[in-house]
């Protein structure tokens, strides 16, 4: 969904999710963002940033917001010791039923007042927009829970979707078994919620045509108790705690895998960790716990970790 000139400079064997969400929780209603770390084949890194916006019309200071969000991840780089910014990507990601009409340049908010010498001194940069309404269905690829992520967010708000539920939860029998099912009941919630032209008899018609025999039969039961607590319930909490639920799972479970890891080496050099530097630990970043597996070598006493962890760590536990 990038520019190929961009995939092409992209080394896709680098790709790490970055924990933090920069979208201001004011916003966060309809914004949820995604940033990812990539490395570059010619070296060094990028950021490529995804924001999904879900009003159901085109926001017209998106480009502000980015730029809000651009300026916070650089701020972490610099107190992460950075001596030089990395670029950032942004892709705007739009499911919303009215027409994307906002010049996706920075400049296009800023008033000249017919005095253009002025704008050499105003940030020029613009972001990607992905708008699922200008997709052909079948250019939406990718993995299977992608796949139905993506479809799901295109149809959610039109007469169609009941039409069209079978044809998008059937990439759903080709993911991994492992967390299938339950990326299956967030989809089911969030359209049972969310999708206003969806009818409970459609979503289980669906439902039991593409999953009822590889299920046992059950399907259409718990189908039933998936869409009432979708109606019951308010789910419209933002995808990334959603949809994105699925494709963030993996990554975090490695994630919590390396933290272990550290903390077992930790606890054999230094013995038994005390609690306050086990919860330091728990909010590393992913950057963060690499950087600390290569410095653990390194340390002579716990007084070097506690430093290292002053010196490093950003979030502190509540």
């Amino acid at each position: 969904y990038l520019p190929a000139e961009i995939v092409a400079a992209l080394d896709l064997r680098k790709v790490e999710l970055v924990k933090d969400s920069f979208v201001d929780e004011e916003l966060a209603e309809h914004l949820s963002d995604l940033i990812y770390r990539v490395g570059l084949k010619g070296g060094g890194k990028t950021f490529v940033y995804v924001l999904f916006e879900h009003k159901s019309v085109a926001e017209e200071y998106v480009a502000f917001q980015v730029l809000r969000y651009e300026v916070r991840v650089w701020e972490q780089e610099l107190r992460q010791g950075a001596k030089r910014l990395s670029p950032i990507l942004p892709l705007v990601l739009y499911h919303g039923q009215g027409k994307w009409n906002v010049d996706e340049r920075f400049a296009a908010l800023v008033e000249f007042g017919g005095c253009e010498e002025l704008r050499k001194y105003v940030p020029e940069f613009r972001y990607h927009l992905c708008d699922l309404a200008k997709l052909e269905d079948e250019e939406i690829a990718g993995e299977p829970i992608l796949q139905v992520g993506l479809a799901a967010l295109k149809y959610v708000f039109r007469r169609e979707l009941g039409a069209k539920l079978a044809g998008i939860l059937e990439p759903l029998n080709e993911a991994a078994e492992r967390g299938r099912m339950e990326y299956l009941k967030t989809v089911v919630r969030y359209l049972s919620q969310a999708g206003k032209h969806l009818k409970a008899a459609q979503m289980k018609a669906a439902l039991d045509e593409v999953f009822a025999a590889g299920e046992g039969g059950l399907m259409p039961t718990i189908a039933e108790t998936w869409i009432k607590e979708g109606e019951q319930r308010g789910l419209q909490q933002g995808v990334q705690q959603g949809l994105q639920q699925g494709l963030l799972q993996g990554v975090q479970q490695r994630l919590e895998r390396e933290k272990e890891l550290v903390t077992r080496q930790l606890e054999q050099r230094f013995g038994k960790l005390a609690p306050t530097i086990q919860r330091q630990i728990k909010h590393l970043s992913a950057e963060q716990v690499e950087a600390l597996l290569l410095a653990v070598f390194a340390f002579k006493a716990k007084a070097d970790l506690a430093n290292w962890l002053k010196q490093h760590s950003l979030k502190r536990p509540k």
